[in-house]
């Protein structure tokens, strides 16, 4: 007799990730546009002074999930 092996289904699901957002409304101190960082299903992005500290927000958040 042989006996059948199920199959585990190779579905991976695929997150959105958070984007990078230029805010060209609020100028920081030096003149240049402050970064938001937007979320996937949030309407508001969370506002960064620059674009390092929104990318070290965002690492911190991936190796949090």
């Amino acid at each position: 007799m042989r006996t059948s092996k199920r199959r585990r289904s190779s579905y991976v699901q695929i997150m959105p990730a958070p984007r990078l957002v230029f805010l060209h409304d609020a100028i920081g101190p030096d003149g240049q546009p402050r970064v938001g960082l937007l979320r996937p299903g949030a309407r508001v992005p969370v506002i960064f002074p620059n674009v390092a500290a929104a990318l070290a927000a965002s690492r911190d958040g991936e190796a949090r999930v």
